[in-house]
């Protein structure tokens, strides 16, 4: 394709969710390219700089590493860089496991990562423009999953996230954080339903396994609706369950309505998280 020297850096875009469409390469440019051999090219999340490998100086044997500003033609599209680590919630202590992401829209597997097995460490870099859900893998032991809206995300951004696992034994209780009601309806979006496949195959891995399908409110409203509000919710959720073979009699149900939050109903940055589903295992 031609050049600036005896090896360029070119770009193209994948056109869709395939590996198989994708844009014209298009050359770096000079800013890029020297007329030596440039190799090796990387681009930060954040989209500003780039690093490649070159031997541009013409000195025989001399490869520097080189670090330059990109242009906004050649910037990649804006990422969220979320960092955290993946901790045992009994014990908070770091534990080696697989990062898992997935579209909430599509249901696909986006990708994975490893922890840093000494410190619990992970690091994702998931593309602005799409809802996700994420979560930690680990034997005998479920997962926190967590959620990210990045739809209206235009910018680099970085997010801090721990992410929990609990153990899989009697008295555990996990909040379902990817399963999603219509305001102050009891309806399950199509997103939730990702979470509660997960749930279900658990239950159908280990046919022994009851859970307690604990519902909650924040405290705004009548009290009363409230408590008939998180009831209903967990009841639709069993529902569900029950759609994919899991038994109504290992599925118990209570709805506590607002008085147990976790988290200040003084603003609604807090008060978001008092509205939740959990299960507690009750027999194994």
């Amino acid at each position: 394709r031609g050049g600036y020297g005896k090896t360029d850096i070119f770009m193209t875009k994948r056109l869709d969710s395939t590996w198989t469409r994708w844009s014209p390469p298009k050359n770096l440019g000079p800013n890029i390219n020297s007329k030596q051999r440039d190799e090796y090219y990387s681009v930060a999340a954040a989209g500003k700089w780039a690093y490649l490998i070159s031997d541009r100086t013409g000195v025989e044997k001399s490869r520097d590493i080189y670090r330059i500003a990109l242009s906004p033609d050649f910037k990649p599209e804006p990422v969220v860089l979320i960092t955290g680590r993946v901790l045992d919630q009994s014990t908070n202590q770091p534990m080696a496991a697989r990062v898992r992401y997935e579209s909430l829209v599509t249901g696909e597997e986006l990708g994975t990562a490893v922890t840093n097995p000494e410190d619990g460490t992970y690091t994702i870099v998931l593309p602005a423009g799409v809802s996700y859900g994420y979560m930690a893998e680990a034997p005998n032991y479920i997962a926190v999953d967590e959620n990210l809206d990045a739809t209206q995300i235009n910018e680099y951004t970085t997010q801090q996230q721990d992410l929990y696992m609990v153990p899989f034994e009697v008295g555990q209780t996990i909040k379902l954080n990817n399963i999603f009601f219509e305001q102050s309806r009891y309806f399950l979006q199509k997103a939730s339903y990702l979470q509660l496949n997960r749930l279900a195959k658990t239950l159908r891995d280990y046919p022994t396994v009851e859970i307690l399908l604990e519902g909650h409110t924040d405290n705004q409203g009548d009290p009363v609706q409230n408590v008939k509000l998180s009831l209903d919710r967990v009841n639709e959720v069993k529902r569900y369950l029950n759609t994919k073979g899991i038994s109504r009699n290992r599925i118990a149900t209570i709805g506590y309505g607002g008085v147990r939050p976790v988290a200040s109903n003084a603003q609604e940055a807090t008060r978001k998280l008092n509205r939740r589903v959990e299960f507690k295992i009750t027999k194994k």
